[in-house]
């Protein structure tokens, strides 16, 4: 299910590491008190915000160019 093309993969696979070392622990602070983990601090909660929105960004710009980062 993964491209053939070495450019293709290593799209697949930025936008993989990206959520796995970017997303994910942005999103740890926003799910702690769903999950029963604790509240988080206002400060926290803001600076998570803000990770999770630089992301999101960056993959809604992958839609317009998805070789955007590998040139």
């Amino acid at each position: 299910m993964l491209p053939k093309e070495p450019q293709d993969l290593a799209g697949v696979k930025m936008v993989e590491l990206a959520t796995v070392n970017e997303l994910m622990p942005g999103l740890d602070p926003l799910s702690s008190e769903i999950m029963g983990w604790g509240t988080p601090q206002a400060q926290e909660i803001a600076k998570a915000k803000e990770k999770v929105d630089t992301v999101l960004k960056f993959f809604e710009g992958l839609l317009d160019d998805p070789l955007r980062g590998l040139r």
